[in-house]
């Protein structure tokens, strides 16, 4: 499998900025005064599933916050595709 990294240096998202999934309840509340803290994104494309994956991560501890798509979607993708071209090599 093939991946490629973007040059240069990760992007830094805003403090204030809100992450995806904070709309559900409870989700991403913080005590009134916590300050968050910025990520950092990178971007790479794996050749052989053809997606854009996205990575979020904590530039302090190196913690991946979230991934998009999810390993789950990934996997899915890669199953499918190993399904799609049996079916072809079984038809030709």
């Amino acid at each position: 499998m093939s991946k490629h990294e973007t040059p240069g240096t990760p992007l830094i998202l805003s403090p204030g900025a809100p992450h995806a999934g904070e709309a559900r309840a409870g989700a991403g509340r913080r005590p009134a005064g916590v300050a968050r803290q910025p990520l950092s994104a990178s971007f790479r494309f794996d050749e052989e599933l053809r997606q854009v994956i996205i990575t979020l991560v904590q530039p302090e501890t190196g913690q991946v916050v979230r991934q998009v798509p999810p390993d789950k979607v990934l996997s899915l993708i890669a199953n499918l595709q190993e399904a799609a071209k049996r079916a072809l090599d079984r038809q030709a």
